[in-house]
């Protein structure tokens, strides 16, 4: 019985930290997606404001 339940504690535990390191794995991946999301749009953006600006201008002086 003790075997038994020693068995059922190791896989349990063995489980535990599966599903800590994929989930662990899954939040980086996540951080990281968002992080490159964030940065690309920042990036857009800094390439569209000059175009807006010298759209801006354009439409004054017409």
């Amino acid at each position: 019985y003790f075997i038994i339940f020693t068995i059922k504690k190791i896989i349990l535990t063995y489980k535990f930290i599966v599903v800590k390191i994929f989930f662990l794995k899954y939040r980086c991946t996540y951080f990281i997606h968002s992080y490159l999301i964030l940065v690309k749009g920042k990036r857009w953006e800094r390439k569209k404001t000059p175009e807006k600006q010298e759209g801006e201008k354009a439409y004054k002086r017409k």
